[in-house]
């Protein structure tokens, strides 16, 4: 199914949303409107925790997955061994390049 977008917005965008209620408002200034906007407002903010909760869990696992990787390199855990510290900067730098870490 294809959305409705309006430059570049989706029609079932939050912010658009909460335009729309605005422009209720405007419009009615009765408390029924504003009744809906905090209502909306509220509905809003709710989908955006749940959006950055679900960002950071993914990142979380992401992250996890790529210290299993890091844990498991045979040669960094050589390096670390025998503390050859120009081995584990190479190691660490190449990860690092692999995984788009950035300082």
């Amino acid at each position: 199914m294809k959305s409705l977008r309006l430059n570049g917005m989706r029609a079932d965008d939050p912010v658009l949303r909460l335009v729309a209620v605005l422009v209720q408002l405007r419009i009615r200034h009765d408390r029924p409107a504003r009744d809906q906007i905090a209502q909306t407002t509220l509905i809003i903010s709710s989908s955006w925790r749940a959006r950055v909760r679900t960002a950071v869990e993914q990142n979380n696992t992401q992250l996890e997955q790529q210290a299993s990787v890091l844990a498991a390199d045979f040669g960094l855990r050589e390096a670390l061994a025998s503390n050859d510290r120009g081995t584990i900067l190479s190691v660490l730098a190449n990860h690092a390049t692999r995984v788009g870490a950035r300082r």
